[in-house]
């Protein structure tokens, strides 16, 4: 399953890669909530966002969809120099 809050390019994503996996494998999402519904318990999530300010909003929006024993993985999307 995946998120994008920019809708078009989940939208965009969605029907270049669905083709390559199976009916049902390839999930996309209108919203963290919506998001959270398609993992099974315990869900997991990595986040690839820009690092700083932007991935603690999504940290605190997906903390706001999932339950104390869903986890977060932060990629660390930076610069390896940062």
């Amino acid at each position: 399953a995946f998120y994008n809050r920019e809708l078009d390019i989940g939208e965009n994503f969605h029907t270049e890669h669905a083709p390559k996996f199976d009916a049902g494998k390839l999930l996309g999402s209108a919203s963290y909530e919506d998001f959270a519904k398609l993992l099974k318990k315990p869900r997991k999530a990595l986040i690839l966002v820009t690092a700083g300010k932007p991935t603690d909003m999504v940290i605190e929006s997906l903390m706001g969809a999932f339950e104390k024993e869903d986890i977060i993985v932060d990629t660390g999307n930076a610069h390896f120099k940062d």
